[in-house]
């Protein structure tokens, strides 16, 4: 099992996104979710998944958010069994919105070099925000999804030793997405 690697235009990545969208098996919040991805597609498909290390660049975060999601349904789909409590609805949720607050955290400074900056740095309330663009569309995630969100990026000190288990999904497909960029890249890891 490895990471699916999507690069190049973000076409790929969003039909990818997209055409997993039947996986969420509850019809209502599947409608809510592909309303939500359609109403951000553009800022998605645009923004970067960081400023100058793994999926650098326009269209970075859309091929970085369908890595995590196909690496994490991978996983879910051979180990699901030993991961009580936990439905594909909530991966593929907690997958695609993992980095969702990156549309709003980094702009672009150059568009000659496809170099971005910080536009604000992380903390929670990228979350919160994450949480409360999803509620705009009726998608009220749980609490096992936004914890899926909130730890996606290993959590921090205090809330390490307590990661969900599909925090520790997240986080896991987020490394193998992140780290497989860089070592291609040739950057030390």
């Amino acid at each position: 099992m490895g990471c699916v690697r999507f690069s190049g235009e973000p076409d790929d990545a969003w039909e990818y996104i997209i055409g997993n969208l039947p996986k969420i098996a509850d019809d209502k919040r599947r409608g809510m979710m592909n309303d939500f991805l359609a109403a951000h597609k553009p800022q998605m498909c645009a923004a970067t998944a960081a400023a100058r290390h793994h999926h650098a660049g326009i269209g970075g975060l859309v091929n970085h958010t369908a890595e995590v999601l196909a690496y994490a349904l991978q996983v879910f789909d051979r180990q699901g069994h030993k991961l009580s409590g936990l439905t594909t609805d909530s991966v593929y949720i907690a997958a695609v919105l993992h980095d969702f607050s990156k549309i709003h955290r980094y702009r672009l400074v150059n568009p000659n070099s496809n170099v971005f900056e910080y536009y604000t740095g992380w903390d929670f309330e990228d979350d919160l925000w994450t949480v409360a663009e999803a509620n705009k569309f009726g998608l009220q995630l749980t609490y096992e999804e936004m914890g899926g969100i909130i730890q996606a990026h290993g959590g921090w000190s205090s809330m390490r030793k307590h990661m969900s288990k599909l925090g520790v999904l997240i986080h896991l497909a987020d490394m193998e997405s992140s780290q497989f960029e860089i070592k291609e890249s040739g950057e030390d890891v």
